[in-house]
């Protein structure tokens, strides 16, 4: 009797114990989303960070430079239905402002923009991949696009001009076009190299030391 008695008690604590360590993965489990990370781009023949400008993502190469502001973003749920996996990114330090990076439905640009900008566009869901989930994914997909585009800089970005007069060379991101259903034609005429967006975590935390429980 007295036996059964303590096995009776013992279970709102065996319950009491479940419950926290569900809600300790859970926890875990945001802290995991939330880690902000950088993007760099492994093609091109070197490893080169990825970086915000002209509401596009591009890549910050040696020799195809470009001046933005460096991807400093993390995973986050886009409001909608489907509860998808969403991507933001710090757009500026001063002040703090947060964008949603989205694709173009036509072309499979990688943006970043307000939410009324992703109306209507690829939105997600994003995610990760690899030994140590250091590669950036968009619908379970790890393999990006890096497009040549050609420029002339005799005006400047904001149109006012002051450019240089020079052709100039800058290299966008976009969504592999099977992801999305686009012809891959649609790059006909400039080059296009598949690469992938390795993420580096901040203050060199790794994904690893996060991972989900089996």
């Amino acid at each position: 009797m007295v036996l059964g008695l303590l096995v009776l008690t013992s279970i709102p604590t065996v319950v009491g114990v479940a419950e926290a360590i569900s809600a300790q993965k859970q926890q875990n489990e945001q802290m995991k989303d939330r880690i902000k990370f950088n993007l760099s781009a492994d093609s091109l023949g070197d490893q080169a960070f990825c970086v915000l400008a002209d509401n596009q993502i591009f890549i910050d190469h040696p020799a195809a430079p470009v001046l933005g502001y460096r991807f400093n973003g993390y995973f986050f749920t886009y409001p909608s239905e489907e509860k998808h996996m969403g991507l933001v990114s710090l757009i500026s330090d001063e002040p703090p402002m947060l964008n949603w990076l989205y694709a173009d439905r036509d072309s499979g640009s990688v943006r970043y923009g307000g939410r009324a900008d992703t109306l209507e566009q690829h939105i997600g869901p994003w995610g990760w991949c690899g030994d140590d989930e250091e590669f950036l994914t968009y619908k379970g997909c790890d393999v990006f696009l890096a497009v040549e585009q050609d420029e002339d800089t005799a005006t400047s970005s904001d149109g006012s001009g002051g450019g240089d007069g020079k052709r100039s060379r800058r290299w966008s991101i976009h969504l592999h076009p099977k992801v999305i259903g686009l012809d891959g034609d649609m790059f006909k005429g400039r080059t296009g190299v598949q690469t992938r967006l390795r993420r580096h975590m901040a203050l060199g935390v790794k994904s690893s030391f996060l991972k989900r429980d089996e």
